[in-house]
């Protein structure tokens, strides 16, 4: 089994499926290295179910801590809607 990279994460299907708290902070340094943890563990999938004004976003940082492991980054699921074909595209 993986390790888990935060306290607050658990293992819903081992080794294929993690949930958790949300990985970002309020302190730069602290969401940086949340990130990171994901990242090292093997989590290579992110899904994002807050809305943009609840906490302070984080894609950036996933952004520039991915690309450091040579990964990309998708986009979060639209809640309330279907999403469009010009954005499945990108």
């Amino acid at each position: 089994m993986m390790k888990l990279p935060i306290p607050e994460s658990y293992w819903v299907d081992e080794n294929r499926f993690m949930a958790g708290e949300y990985p970002a902070s309020y302190n730069p340094e602290s969401a940086r290295r949340r990130i990171e943890a994901f990242l090292d563990s093997g989590i290579r999938t992110f899904i994002d179910l807050t809305q943009s004004h609840e906490l302070v976003p984080y894609e950036s940082l996933l952004k520039e801590q991915a690309e450091i492991y040579d990964l990309k980054v998708s986009y979060h699921v639209l809640r309330f809607g279907t999403i469009t074909f010009h954005r499945m595209r990108r």
